[in-house]
C-alpha cells in the first residue's frame, strides 16, 4: 500500500511512546457509536525493547502503515485513512457520499 515515500501520511495517527522501559507503538481505531459519532482512541498494537534501533523502529512503522487491519488509502481520492474511515475495502466516507450517494 505505501512506501518510504508515503509513510508520513500514516504517521499522523500513529503515537510512539517510550516512557514505560518499553517502546509502545499505537494506532488511533475509530469506533462508530453512531451514523456521524465517531470515537477515536490509541490501542497499543506494538511492544518494542527500549533499544531497539531507528532503523528497525521505521521499519516497523513501515510494516504497520501496510497492515490493512489499521490503514487504507482511497481508490479514488488517494488520501490515507484509517480503517475505520472508510466506506468499504477501496473508497473513503468522504469518497463515497460525494460519488457514490452514499449516505451515513
Amino acid at each position: 500500500m505505501s512506501n518510504n515515500n508515503d509513510t508520513d501520511d500514516f504517521k499522523k495517527y500513529i503515537w510512539i511512546d517510550k516512557t514505560k522501559g518499553v517502546i509502545d507503538i499505537s494506532v488511533e481505531i475509530v469506533e462508530w457509536l453512531g451514523p456521524h459519532e465517531p470515537k477515536l482512541e490509541y490501542s497499543v498494537v506494538k511492544k518494542l525493547p527500549l533499544n531497539t534501533s531507528d532503523e528497525q523502529l521505521e521499519q516497523e512503522l513501515i510494516n504497520l502503515i501496510n497492515d490493512n487491519r489499521y490503514f487504507a488509502r482511497c481508490a479514488e481520492c488517494n488520501k490515507a485513512e484509517l480503517r475505520g474511515h472508510m466506506h468499504d475495502q477501496y473508497i473513503c466516507h468522504t469518497c463515497a457520499e460525494t460519488n457514490h450517494g452514499v449516505v451515513h
